[in-house]
């Protein structure tokens, strides 16, 4: 019995090392099958501040089941609910100066932006995602849900990944809210899908006391499907997370990794297919100084640490300021004009400043308590109004309804080198319930930036080191700045007035009225005689019980 129970022990424990060995095999597979890459770019600003850029790509081929290694799981369940092909998230806090800042890595407007595409062409659908994607990220997205701040873009937010067959069934729909503010507690499930979270790799940086507190940051979720062959018969989703943060160092001639994140060194995570930081120097000014300690490998504008080669990296930076500005190759600017409370006036400028014609598309989204007047539209090139009919290669201009969707205004222009456009609309201010007003309402209300997109293979513009995993064209964006609107607004201290006084009001009625029912009266030169009531209200309860008496 000894040598039967042996041989059934080893039976048990040789099913138990096949099952895990098989187990083995499956988890290496699907690891196989996803990769994890991440990148921090440091490039320093002509004003003296520094730009550093973190991201994070992952990709899976498996997109059917909730088995993932890599990939979160979170988002996979997001994308099979409600049939994503591809969506763009940011949320921004802080303004990009384009010209003193050159062009961003990826272009965000103030706020939060949103905009997806997907299979199924409704508000259900829709409102589902949005309400998804804001619990994940603790957002406040519901408010995109519906249709008062949303639209479906014509001409910009194409799909930029590179699965053609996916385009043809895609649902595009934009929104943003320019008036959401970004803080830790959206930093937090950032770093809570990445394969190491904060406990290794570049992310263990990202300390948030230090990155709230520069001047300007923008968290970044990128999801797309793209091809993995040139027939597109194997594809795969890939997820790119992504922080730009700008710091003011502009009193410091030297700076480390300790005196930016409060860390003094970086390693790679283990899980990662690729762990690099670059130091990037963009200046063609010879008074620019950039000086790394230790020397590292680059073509003089691009330097590079692989980080799995690297047990720990320290490094310092020498960088002198640099007093020029940039131009850059488009420029737009929008504002209000008029006065009063009841109308008033947007005007859009859009500026080529480069050497060469530029196709330029525009997409801008009103609110509906803005009325725009679409028949006062006015355009013109260079100072010489032109027919709006003519002076565009597309042009859509949608109404809005109230209380039901916005005004879109969109269009698509070829610009002459230094030419810029002008075009001028008139518009009404609506009459809001004072239920609809914020908290804060006189401060008014805040719109959001138009989007300029420019589709451009230049080589010129590819100064980004991580450009490398992208395909195709490359969406060249330019945000106007938001504005703030102030609508004819109530006097909000009326209810307080009004409840002041009606309230010292019925104190002085009721007061009056219930003193004289209830007070008694005596007469004290009478002490021996029996006291008898003479208060009204007693009168009155007297009487009432002599007419039912005599009754």
């Amino acid at each position: 019995s000894a040598k039967m129970k042996g041989i059934g022990q080893r039976r048990h424990f040789s099913l138990r090392l096949s099952i895990a060995c098989f187990l083995s095999l499956i988890s290496l597979a699907s690891c196989d099958a996803e990769e994890f890459y991440e990148d921090l770019l440091f490039r320093p600003l002509r004003d003296g501040r520094l730009l550093t850029h973190f991201q994070f790509t992952i990709r899976s081929e498996d997109t059917s089941s909730d088995h993932y290694e890599l990939f979160p799981k979170e988002i996979g369940q997001i994308v099979r609910k409600y049939d994503v092909e591809e969506f763009h998230l940011s949320l921004t806090q802080g303004r990009w100066f384009q010209d003193r800042w050159d062009q961003p890595i990826f272009a965000s407007p103030p706020g939060v932006e949103f905009w997806s595409h997907q299979s199924r062409s409704n508000d259900s659908s829709w409102d589902g995602l949005v309400h998804a994607l804001g619990g994940l990220y603790c957002g406040s997205l519901e408010a995109m849900q519906g249709n008062t701040v949303s639209s479906h873009p014509t001409l910009s937010f194409h799909p930029e990944g590179s699965n053609n067959r996916l385009r043809s069934s895609s649902n595009l729909r934009y929104s943003s809210l320019p008036r959401e503010i970004v803080c830790t507690e959206n930093l937090t499930p950032f770093l809570k899908l990445l394969p190491c979270r904060r406990k290794a790799g570049i992310a263990t940086l990202l300390d948030p006391l230090r990155v709230f507190e520069a001047e300007f940051k923008s968290i970044g979720i990128h999801l797309r499907h793209i091809c993995l062959d040139s027939e597109c018969r194997r594809s795969s989703i890939e997820l790119i997370q992504t922080l730009s943060i700008v710091f003011d160092i502009s009193h410091q001639k030297e700076w480390t990794l300790k005196s930016i994140f409060g860390a003094s060194s970086v390693n790679a995570c283990f899980l990662s297919s690729g762990s690099n930081v670059w130091v990037q120097d963009v200046s063609a000014s010879p008074n620019f100084n950039l000086k790394i300690q230790p020397e590292i490998s680059g073509n003089g504008k691009l330097r590079n640490f692989d980080l799995r080669k690297l047990n720990n990296l320290t490094f310092t930076v020498q960088q002198d300021k640099v007093d020029s500005q940039n131009v850059p190759r488009i420029k737009a600017q929008r504002y209000f004009t008029g006065y009063g409370g009841e109308y008033g006036g947007l005007v859009v400028h859009v500026v080529n400043q480069g050497v060469k014609d530029v196709n330029v598309k525009y997409h801008d989204l009103v609110p509906w308590y803005l009325r725009i007047f679409f028949h006062s539209m006015q355009v013109s090139i260079d100072q010489e109004k032109i027919d709006p009919l003519k002076a565009f290669t597309k042009l859509t201009l949608t109404p809005s309804e109230d209380h039901a969707n916005p005004s879109v205004i969109e269009f698509e222009v070829t610009l002459e080198p230094k030419s810029f456009l002008t075009l001028q609309f008139h518009f009404e201010k609506a009459f809001l319930h004072w239920t609809e007003f914020p908290p804060d309402a006189h401060r008014g209300f805040d719109i959001g930036s138009g989007t300029i997109t420019v589709m451009e293979d230049d080589a010129s513009l590819e100064w980004n080191p991580i450009l490398y995993r992208r395909q195709g064209l490359n969406p060249y964006r330019v945000y106007t700045d938001a504005l703030l609107v102030v609508l004819p607004t109530p006097d909000f201290s009326m209810p307080y007035n009004v409840i002041t006084l009606t309230g010292c009001l019925f104190t002085l009625i009721f007061g009056t009225t219930f003193t004289t029912l209830v007070r008694r009266m005596k007469q004290l030169d009478r002490v021996n005689d029996e006291f008898v009531s003479n208060r009204p209200i007693a009168r009155i309860i007297r009487a009432l019980r002599s007419l039912l008496e005599g009754v």
